[in-house]
């Protein structure tokens, strides 16, 4: 499956754990309840609620997980190449039980 980042809303819950390869420059958004994020290289985690973002600068994996339910949306910054852009979704054939808005 091969998903543009445009905008594109997930819901999750915490018994789905979703996680993005070579996530450099993706921004994350919370829009409804909290998500915990943690992120290959980074030193923190993080936990956002609704209105929070947070943009990933390094190119590690990234793991989200809603807590216990979240909806989150993803969009790609400026300064990402198309092969990142298609490399970032090979998780998506894996994801399943989500709802997935474009």
């Amino acid at each position: 499956m091969r998903i543009e980042l445009r905008n594109t809303i997930f819901k999750i819950a915490d018994e789905n754990k979703v996680s993005l390869s070579n996530a450099h420059n993706v921004q994350i958004k919370c829009l409804e309840g909290r998500v915990w994020l943690t992120v290959d290289g980074m030193n923190d985690d993080y936990v956002l609620t609704a209105g929070e973002q947070i943009q990933i600068k390094g190119n590690g994996l990234a793991l989200l997980q809603a807590l216990p339910l979240a909806t989150i949306q993803l969009s790609q910054c400026k300064s990402v190449s198309k092969y990142q852009s298609q490399t970032l979704f090979d998780w998506a054939c894996a994801l399943f039980n989500h709802q997935i808005v474009v």
